[in-house]
């Protein structure tokens, strides 16, 4: 989950380094981090066209909404105060 992203270039980064520990999936604010665009694909590297990218409206509403199928979660504070929350979910 990515969430207070301004730059888009941190947004592709976040997306690459995701890619790179093999997740497979990422959820996005639509209202908090810029729209995939071609700055974010060229930063990722070709990530976003690997990975399953879902674009919710509120974060907190989806969290509330999917808790039973969320079964981990690891949080990676950056120094620039940006934080990448990646979250397993077992999608049937």
């Amino acid at each position: 989950m990515i969430d207070k992203v301004d730059d888009p270039r941190n947004l592709g980064a976040c997306i690459r380094t995701a890619e790179g520990f093999s997740i497979n999936g990422i959820i996005v604010d639509k209202n908090n981090a810029p729209q995939i665009n071609e700055t974010v694909k060229k930063v990722s590297a070709g990530a976003t066209e690997y990975m399953n990218i879902y674009i919710v409206s509120n974060l907190s509403r989806f969290l509330i909404l999917s808790r039973k199928i969320i079964f981990g979660c690891m949080v990676h504070q950056e120094i620039a105060k940006t934080t990448l929350i990646i979250i397993f979910l077992i999608i049937p």
